[in-house]
């Protein structure tokens, strides 16, 4: 089964969140953001605490505070950090994609499986693999990241036309990597040397 697609800096950009999500950089941001976000929200609260105490009525707007920033905690924690560690990595890898390396992530890729190997192709690369350099394939629900051992990573489009495609190349290249099948066995013959007897009677 063969399958060709483009890949685009966005499709990269998925990438690099992937393996950044994974990485220690991920909770160290993260939890860096968090910790900001904590700071502004706690002077906030001093600050309107001490407007309330001037205007009197302090208990009722202890409790609507207290309601308020553990909100604005949840909100921020759940979508306002990960779109900043998110726009932090992009900018990180636009600014990264120089060289031979990161170009020959992007443009077209012919990926195939023929006989237990994966066989790819590009504008610069034609490559042959075996299952086992796979070391993983996940998915981000609308791609699919091949992560070769020293070797490229693949990015799969799973919503580009036609779909079915792609999800069955992903099926079969899963299957032919969990069942270990390595190719057709290759036999080696060796090659009979002449006896003792045999080389002298060549001589005479």
């Amino acid at each position: 089964m063969q399958i060709r697609f483009e890949t685009t800096i966005d499709d990269v950009l998925a990438l690099r969140r992937i393996e950044f999500r994974a990485s220690l950089a991920w909770r160290i941001v993260t939890s860096f953001m968090m910790l900001a976000l904590i700071f502004g929200i706690g002077l906030l609260w001093i600050l309107f605490m001490r407007l309330m105490d001037e205007l009197g009525g302090l208990l009722p707007w202890i409790l609507a505070s207290i309601l308020a920033s553990a909100t604005l905690l949840a909100v921020g924690y759940s979508e306002l950090v990960p779109k900043m560690a998110n726009w932090a990595c992009d900018q990180a890898t636009r600014k990264s994609m120089t060289g031979v390396a990161c170009r020959s992530m992007l443009g077209w890729h012919e990926l195939d499986l023929v006989d237990g190997y994966l066989l790819a192709r590009s504008e610069l690369m034609d490559c042959k693999f075996d299952m086992r350099a796979i070391e993983k394939i996940v998915g981000d629900g609308e791609h699919m990241f091949v992560f070769v051992a020293s070797g490229p990573t693949f990015i799969i489009p799973l919503t580009l036309y036609p779909e079915r495609q792609f999800h069955e190349f992903v099926a079969e290249l899963r299957d032919t990597r969990e069942n270990g099948f390595a190719g057709p066995p290759t036999v080696v013959r060796a090659e009979r040397l002449p006896g003792v007897d045999e080389r002298i009677e060549e001589l005479h």
